[in-house]
């Protein structure tokens, strides 16, 4: 444990020498620990209770300004739907738990996680809302994939780091 700290400590001190071997691993534990708060986020909503809720939008919106060149402009999602828990109406804006930004030429990707969303025949949707607080919900459940590729995220650096510093 000892050998554990002394390097934790030896890495913060290269890092203000702008050592590369610090650089990577901090950058390492900053995505493991955010990679971790996200895939305990994913499995919390998971286990979320599921309502039926009336969409009443669902679509890109350009995000940031307007840009002169057509593939230089942003997108993401927005919705507007909502949803009755407990005989108390509310509204959600939520889609998905992954919230992404995407170009114009990969737009198509923001189209396909809206596909996520359950629509059912008597043109209701599920709405996945947090019991202890209802009025937080989302359109999409995270799925397994979505979480593979966290892990893969949160754990990708830490092996590239070994890899190169302490591999063979």
């Amino acid at each position: 444990m000892l050998e554990v700290w002394a390097h934790t400590l030896a890495m913060w001190q290269q890092l203000w020498q702008g050592e590369a071997q610090a650089i990577i691993f901090w950058a390492a534990v900053y995505c493991f620990l955010i990679g971790l708060f996200s895939l305990t986020y994913q499995l919390r909503i998971r286990s979320w209770r599921v309502a039926s809720g009336v969409l009443a939008k669902a679509g890109l919106e350009r995000w940031g300004g307007p840009e002169w060149v057509k593939s230089d402009q942003q997108y993401s999602l927005k919705a507007a739907y909502v949803y009755r828990v407990d005989g108390r109406v509310h509204e959600g804006h939520r889609v998905s738990s992954w919230v992404m930004v995407a170009s114009h030429n990969a737009r198509f990707l923001l189209e396909s996680q809206l596909k996520g969303v359950q629509r059912h025949a008597d043109g209701t949707v599920s709405v996945f809302y947090n019991p202890r607080r209802p009025h937080k919900s989302f359109l999409i459940r995270p799925g397994v994939v979505g979480m593979l590729v966290t892990c893969v995220l949160m754990l990708g650096p830490a092996f590239y780091y070994w890899e190169r510093f302490h591999g063979a």
